[in-house]
């Protein structure tokens, strides 16, 4: 039986937790403590959830010759895996199951839901599961999903849904941290698949690109902010539904947004952020009717942080700006044919 101490430290553990990796984490390692079992394997993805295709497994698990559970082999990779059967009964029903593995072993899969829908996905595996671990497994995940939930709205932009500026950097960091993790890839449910344009996901680099929507003070001085707000939200809405569903979709801030996307190269991003531009260009807002947005686009790399970055990706929007508008221009297009220069001073980049 467990003690009411040790119940009421991991609660305490887990609601200290300021940031998804160290909730997931503290999840992770508090089952193994309070089951008694020897690791955890979660399943989520980014963005909308996918029935066919989950985008992140964290394997969380104590090592063989580990005496004391103190210490933890944690691993987390990105790719696409298709779930077995189980994964995917666990997903139709939208509770909690249970299987036996083998005749020495059994398996428990619990979603997590977020506003009813199933962001993710914990199974477990032990040597037996009791009636108090189902209730603990269950419990826990409750004050986990509790947790993603107000997290997810902090997370959001209110009137676009979006992404907001706070997680930014945090979001760019991990797409940098993959670049620099050459391990390979734990993949207990199956083998990686492509990803949503048709290249293997480990191969894909990722860009990012900065819009603005076209003369947006006019929009708002001529037909006042109410109509300013509805461009944005419908703006945000083509977004969604032009972008897939492992692409990062924020608004930065006012009426700019960011948009990071993997593609195959330089070519592949431009063609995807020009397709948005093209579709914006297209629509015919109400009221207000034609409204168009520039575009600067530049490719993630690990040798730059995120301020840097924007900064050369907002070199290539002033650039759109000031040379017609309702257009995309890519950063190092532009460096390399002498049409802005880049020149770096201490702690800072001055571009002319």
């Amino acid at each position: 039986m467990i003690k009411q101490e040790k119940l009421l430290e991991s609660v305490v553990a887990i609601t200290k937790q300021r940031d998804r990796d160290s909730l997931e984490l503290s999840l992770g390692t508090t089952l193994i403590e309070l089951v008694g079992c020897s690791d955890v394997l979660m399943l989520k993805t980014f963005n909308e959830f996918s029935i066919d295709e989950m985008e992140e497994v964290i394997h969380i698990s104590v090592p063989n010759n580990q005496s004391h559970r103190d210490d933890y082999a944690i691993s987390t990779t990105q790719q696409l895996v298709h779930p077995d059967a189980f994964i995917t009964r666990c997903l139709n029903e939208k509770q909690l199951i249970k299987d036996a593995v083998d005749k020495s072993s059994v398996r428990i899969a619990c979603p997590i839901l977020l506003k009813d829908e199933v962001v993710g996905i914990l199974s477990i595996v032990s040597d037996t599961f009791s009636e108090t671990d189902t209730h603990l497994i269950n419990g826990f995940v409750k004050i986990y999903q509790n947790y993603i939930s107000i997290l997810n709205d902090s997370e959001h932009d209110a009137l676009t849904g979006l992404l907001n500026r706070k997680v930014f950097d945090a979001k760019i960091a991990r797409i940098m941290k993959r670049y620099d993790n050459d391990r390979v890839a734990h993949q207990p449910l199956g083998s990686p698949a492509v990803n949503n344009r048709g290249e293997p996901k480990e191969r894909s680099s990722h860009w990012l690109g900065i819009f603005d929507i076209d003369k947006f003070k006019r929009i708002n001085d001529e037909f006042g902010h109410l109509y300013g707000d509805e461009v944005l939200l419908l703006l945000s809405q083509i977004m969604r539904k032009t972008f897939r569903a492992d692409d990062l979709l924020f608004r930065y801030g006012g009426e700019e947004f960011i948009v990071v996307v993997a593609a195959a190269d330089h070519e592949q991003a431009m063609n995807i952020f020009e397709r948005f531009r093209i579709i914006v260009s297209e629509y015919n807002f109400p009221q207000v009717g034609r409204v168009t947005i520039s575009t600067g686009v530049v490719e993630i790399t690990p040798d730059d942080n995120p301020t840097v970055m924007v900064g050369h990706a907002d070199q290539a929007l002033y650039y759109a700006k000031n040379n017609g508008r309702n257009c995309s221009h890519s950063y190092a297009t532009l460096l390399a044919e002498g049409k802005i220069v880049t020149v770096e001073t201490e702690g800072s980049v001055v571009v002319f």
